[in-house]
């Protein structure tokens, strides 16, 4: 990946994460952000990660930007708000989280995720119906 395309990949990321931490009502949460240069040194189809402290309102997101080249808006958006959502249910997760219980939150996150943008879609394009 060149510095061109990285830099095009993280204002675009950046654009979206401002879009959708509006969207889903997370103004008042700290939410940094790092975005990695490199793949994932251990799973190399990792997107993004998700650290939160809940009780606090924080959300910290680390993306590996090179994982997402080629990537259109419609893909990284549905990365994006799937970590955003992450940071929503983490406060359910145990303290001591098995692998059982990630999958059942990854699938969570996954469903919640569509259904947002779903629905945020389909509210867009009833009120552009209204107004034309």
């Amino acid at each position: 990946m060149t510095d061109k395309q990285y830099k095009a990949k993280t204002r675009l990321i950046s654009r979206l994460l401002n879009q959708w931490i509006k969207r889903l009502g997370l103004i008042e949460w700290d939410v940094k952000v790092q975005f990695l240069r490199e793949l994932h040194e251990n799973d190399q189809e990792i997107r993004a990660e998700c650290d939160c402290a809940w009780e606090y309102r924080q959300i910290g997101i680390t993306f590996y930007v090179p994982s997402m080249e080629g990537y259109d808006e419609e893909t990284i958006t549905d990365v994006v708000v799937h970590e955003l959502v992450h940071g929503i249910v983490n406060e359910m997760r145990p303290a001591l989280p098995n692998e059982a219980v990630m999958k059942h939150e990854e699938r969570v996150v996954t469903h919640v995720a569509k259904a947002i943008q779903d629905a945020y879609i389909f509210g867009y394009n009833d009120g552009l119906k209204e107004k034309g």
